[in-house]
């Protein structure tokens, strides 16, 4: 029987959590035989950073084919816990009956959800067994938080870019935020753009398979006069130069 340990820092490989100061997993694998083949591993990821205001708590078992038929979390309000093993497949198929199942509390964006002992792509309606309520106080006494936009104009533009133009559909927005019985709203001027050649914005790292181009996105600005066009069109140049340089990007793909 032989021991093997790995333990992987998540921040630096990319895998930054937001908020997360601290996210590690650790790995243990038991070995055994003349091939030294796997016997059993156990995984294992801590993660601890700022409060954040949710919470969730989930137990899962999978089936004889999962490659963690055993594995669980415990989420309070930003740090966490999680743990997995691929021990326990035989049980764990005969106790799903070969589909696997969750046990699931979920504390988040005013609502309490659970799931309870339902397998994990079933999502009929009305089964109480997964489920969800409000409890946030300022969502059952006015109403749940809603966008609503109007548009205040439009405008075709072509982005100038070193290799070649662009063109652009940009469309002027008024968004509010606010909740239905309350007066009070958060407004706010948006530009929702389109390019439906798509605009060549970063680095591929699929090796060509996503694509460079992004073809619309949305950005606020500070104001809606008449010549806003020129401000959108400004502050989408310089929104995809900025990307450009923080990818890596060096020449556009063929399209």
């Amino acid at each position: 029987m032989r021991i093997h340990t790995h333990v992987i820092d998540n921040n630096k490989r990319g895998g930054r959590r937001e908020g997360a100061l601290f996210n590690r997993s650790f790995h243990l694998w038991l070995r055994k035989g003349e091939n030294d083949a796997s016997f059993a591993e156990f995984g294992c990821q801590l993660v601890l950073g700022r409060l954040q205001p949710r919470a969730s708590a989930r137990f899962h078992l999978g089936t004889r084919g999962s490659e963690t038929p055993v594995d669980a979390h415990l989420d309070l309000f930003g740090n966490g816990l999680y743990l997995s093993t691929s021990l326990g497949r035989r049980f764990a198929h005969w106790a799903t009956r070969g589909a696997g199942r969750d046990i699931t509390v979920r504390l988040s964006d005013g609502h309490l959800a659970w799931v309870l002992w339902r397998n994990d792509d079933s999502r009929r309606r009305g089964d109480w067994r997964n489920s969800s309520v409000v409890i946030d106080p300022l969502t059952l006494l006015f109403g749940r938080r809603r966008y609503t936009h109007t548009d205040l104009d439009a405008a075709d533009v072509v982005l100038e870019l070193p290799e070649g133009e662009y063109p652009v559909r940009f469309t002027l927005q008024r968004q509010s935020l606010g909740r239905p019985r309350l007066k009070r709203t958060i407004d706010k001027v948006v530009v929702d753009w389109d390019a439906p050649a798509g605009i060549p914005s970063h680095y591929d790292s699929s090796g060509g398979w996503k694509g460079d181009r992004t073809y619309g996105s949305a950005f606020e600005m500070s104001s809606d006069r008449d010549d806003w066009y020129i401000d959108a069109t400004a502050l989408l140049t310089a929104w995809v130069m900025r990307r450009r340089a923080t990818t890596g990007f060096r020449q556009a793909q063929e399209v």
